[in-house]
């Protein structure tokens, strides 16, 4: 599957099709047990105000693993073979479904602002002794690190420790975890002509991120400031379930189609995140702040999807694989549950509503067979969630996929190799602000995803 950049869901007779098209699970004529170990590398490269900088980071893990029973059955007496139930098969594993480990860094010189210029404009408003009560992992943090001060005149505004700029910023992020699928699927050939089949899925996130941002006077030009570091960490736990069900339909011996529609996932999902700050401010010394242990539950709703396949087969030579995949992004939903703030439960609902809408995936894949050998490549491209005149238009959100693989099948053994690249822009922002006379730069991000996997099954 890999191999062929995913292009899969009309071939058939492969474990991952649980989780994008289980019709093709009908295909299987033995039954077999399988695991494919993971090689998995993301390198990050950031550009800011011009400077680059880059930061990488491996993981070993197993991509999938599970088992396939496959149980063939005699056709009643006088039916016609092409009209009876010739096999059901079953299948429970874990797939993969994303991989979140992965480092990046920015470093650069900002002349324009700071950070502190954010807690400023979210401090507005709100009186000194309120601060740190309502804002505890931002503005809160920042007054009670001494990096701004009311303003003399009225103690609702305040003043920036950094007025114009010119500090050092940097940040490094470093995450892990991933997001698994268990599955359950069942699957039936009808007359060697239609594969109908259906999952459970149960998949499971285990997100985990630590992040560390800082500003240095590096050429202590700036009076009263010295540096000051932010430290945050979040966990995401959570678990959910969802429903897909598929068709591949063989309308004669090398061509066939197919199609899959995947409902939504319900998650139950739970953040745990808190925050430290340190500051040296000049003249009143070193200042450390934490913020209370936060914890929030909450739950969310992912779009439906639908997926079409078309493949050319030809048992001697091989075969061609075109696959297309529609998703409604604005479909997605959060829910807070009650006794919670509501009305940003709808504002975050609204704006994932207008901001986002219909994803296009394309995968194109092709194997070649030279005896016991198999050779594949596949690309896939996935279009932007965003709608159109949402985002600059010069921001490409679009992500591109190349893959090649080789294996050899024996009667009751096989053995695989892919290598996957993904390339994906990723802009990014260290802060905003609501006074649009202060420029904001774009951290320019370029991920590179590097995936060798190897997988090993017996038939039986």
């Amino acid at each position: 599957l890999i191999g062929m950049g995913g292009a899969f869901s009309a071939v058939g007779a492969d474990f991952s099709l649980a989780s994008i098209n289980p019709g093709g699970l009908a295909m299987f004529r033995k039954s077999e047990v399988f695991g494919t170990p993971d090689i998995f590398y993301s390198g990050t490269r950031s550009s800011y105000f011009g400077n680059e900088t880059t930061d990488s980071k491996a993981n070993l893990n197993f991509n999938s693993y599970g088992m396939v029973l496959s149980n063939p059955r005699a056709a009643k007496q006088g039916a016609a073979p092409d009209r009876s139930w010739l096999s059901t098969t079953f299948a429970i594993g874990v797939n993969r479904q994303a991989n979140f480990h992965n480092k990046s860094a920015i470093s650069a010189v900002n002349p324009h602002n700071s950070m502190i210029d954010f807690y400023v404009e979210q401090a507005e408003g709100t009186g000194p002794s309120q601060l740190y009560s309502r804002y505890p992992y931002g503005a809160g943090l920042g007054y009670e690190a001494w990096l701004f001060d009311p303003s003399p005149q009225d103690t609702l505004t305040y003043i920036s420790g950094i007025p114009a700029g010119g500090v050092l910023q940097q940040k490094r992020v470093e995450s892990s975890g991933a997001l698994n699928e268990m599955v359950l699927s069942v699957a039936g050939n009808y007359g060697n002509k239609l594969m109908i089949g259906a999952t459970l899925g149960i998949p499971t996130i285990r997100y985990f991120e630590r992040s560390f941002y800082s500003e240095e006077d590096h050429q202590d030009s700036i009076p009263f400031f010295d540096y000051f570091e932010l430290d945050e960490s979040l966990q995401t736990r959570g678990s959910g379930i969802n429903a897909k069900v598929g068709v591949v339909v063989l309308a004669n011996t090398n061509f066939r189609w197919s199609l899959a529609v995947h409902s939504p996932t319900w998650y139950r999902l739970s953040d745990r995140f808190n925050a430290t700050m340190n500051s040296d401010v000049e003249g009143l010394g070193k200042h450390e702040i934490s913020a209370p242990q936060g914890s929030f539950d909450y739950r969310l709703r992912t779009p439906w999807r639908a997926i079409a396949g078309l493949a050319i087969v030809d048992p001697g030579l091989g075969l061609l694989s075109l696959d297309y995949e529609l998703v409604d992004y604005s479909s997605a939903r959060y829910s807070f549950g009650s006794g919670t703030d509501l009305a940003y439960e709808n504002t975050l609902n609204n704006n994932i509503s207008t901001k986002y809408g219909l994803s296009h995936n394309i995968r194109l894949g092709g194997e070649a067979i030279f005896d016991i050998y198999r050779f594949r490549a596949g690309i896939g491209y996935q279009t932007s969630a965003f709608k159109p005149g949402v985002v600059d238009h010069n921001l490409n959100y679009s992500r591109i996929t190349i893959s090649l693989g080789t294996g050899f099948r024996l009667e009751n053994f096989y053995g695989d190799v892919a290598y996957a690249v993904n390339h994906q822009r990723e802009p990014h922002f260290l802060y905003t602000l609501n006074d649009i006379s202060q420029p904001i730069e774009r951290v320019d991000m370029t991920r590179m995803r590097h995936r060798v996997t190897f997988t090993v099954g017996v038939r039986f």
